[in-house]
């Protein structure tokens, strides 16, 4: 793989028979199932570090799947290096597609010495949300100020400064688990009294009233963009943990270019290479300046489908030529034909459109069970409509809640 970096491309022979892949939680998320079933498909070897059981039905994901207590940094080290002396394989390339592993992957890509791409403490600290901020900052994207702290007083001060209401989430975590909004002075005692700050730092931030939108896509073995979209949400994910709201998010032709002026910047100053990435903004109401919130070192499998139907793209494909250095064909953004969203349902809502509904409407291109039910629900959909426009009044019809009688 290294050789490949550096020299171009290979014969595709030469680029199967010299890499092998190390996924980390391969069956989770559900998209890391496809990646992996792809790349077998392209004569790739693909070994998994579970630690779970394994249903019958996905026991083809890997040629190889080894169960290891993952939490075990040692444990896993010396699993790796068992299988590659009992397997005779050369460990290529790590992926994990869970923020919760990617600090294991990076730690990984060390020990195998794989240093062309992002690895080694850098890599840690971009994955906190404070480190995040700091390449926003060298990107010049503005963010909320903040402070990062296990003390009460600083958490007291820093509520003082900026006024209520106040966000404050784990500064090591994935997406919004874990966050809280406080809205005033018995809240921030509540949140106090609760001791989470005594298990780990938490960063407090001033309140954006915003729009979120996200820029996700594709950097290259050398860092350079392949492919990129704008996802416009309805609600943000701080709403999904606290209140339980339906997640839906629009991805089409009509975007904004401040926003990708931003991601742009952001791959760059993220030193983005060789992996797939998701990265969130706000569009603050009162100006539309945009405001980075935080970025994930990972790709945003929902957004796949989506892809597949606007671009006219398999995504893990995209992937997998990418790796290969072969040549890739993205259409303009000025030639997509549709608009595309997804969204999400809960089982414990009753809706104006029963599901049977949703199935037979024409605009419905696919369904799933959602595999991560606490955020997003139990049902997932896609829908995709040549407006942009009709895309969201068909959002808003698919997620009307019933008055009760």
């Amino acid at each position: 793989f290294a050789r490949l970096s550096t020299a171009g491309a290979a014969a595709d022979s030469d680029f199967c028979l010299n890499m092998a892949f190390l996924f980390i939680s391969p069956l989770y998320p559900s998209g890391s199932i496809a990646l992996c079933r792809q790349l077998r498909a392209c004569g790739l070897k693909v070994y998994g570090l579970v630690d779970s059981s394994v249903p019958a039905d996905l026991k083809d994901v890997c040629d190889h799947m080894e169960y290891v207590d993952l939490k075990n940094e040692q444990d896993v080290f010396r699993t790796v290096d068992r299988l590659r002396h009992e397997h005779r394989v050369t460990f290529s390339f790590v992926e994990a597609f869970s923020d919760y592993w990617l600090e294991l992957e990076s730690r990984l890509r060390a020990h195998l010495g794989l240093d062309y791409t992002m690895c080694g403490p850098d890599f840690e600290r971009k994955l906190t949300k404070s480190g995040g901020k700091e390449h926003y900052a060298a990107a010049d994207v503005a963010t909320a100020d903040y402070v990062v702290t296990q003390n009460p007083a600083d958490v007291r001060e820093f509520a003082a400064r900026v006024g209520f209401p106040v966000i404050a989430k784990p500064d090591r975590g994935s997406g919004a688990l874990g966050t809280v909004k406080i809205d005033n002075e018995d809240e921030l005692q509540a949140f106090i009294d609760s001791r989470h700050l005594e298990e780990t730092a938490f960063i407090v931030e001033e309140f954006i009233d915003g729009d979120l939108v996200s820029f996700d896509g594709l950097c290259d073995l050398d860092g350079e963009l392949v492919f990129s979209s704008v996802g416009h949400f309805r609600v943000p994910c701080l709403d999904l943990c606290t209140s339980k709201a339906d997640c839906c998010a629009v991805v089409g032709f009509r975007s904004d270019p401040s926003v990708e002026k931003a991601g742009r910047a952001c791959c760059k100053s993220f030193g983005m290479k060789g992996r797939f990435f998701h990265m969130e903004f706000f569009i603050r109401k009162s100006d539309k300046k945009v405001m980075g919130l935080e970025v994930n070192m990972r790709a945003q499998p929902l957004f796949f489908p989506m892809w597949d139907v606007i671009f006219s793209i398999e995504p893990v494909s995209l992937y997998v030529d990418m790796l290969q250095r072969r040549p890739l064909r993205v259409p303009p953004p000025s030639v997509l034909p549709h608009s595309s969203a997804f969204f999400s349902r809960r089982s414990s809502n009753r809706y104006v459109r029963s599901h049977e509904d949703i199935l037979s409407d024409p605009h419905t291109f696919c369904y799933t069970k959602a595999t991560a039910s606490q955020l997003l629900g139990d049902h997932l959909y896609y829908i995709s409509h040549p407006s942009w426009d009709s895309v969201w009044d068909l959002l808003s019809r698919n997620l009307e809640i019933a008055v009760p009688k």
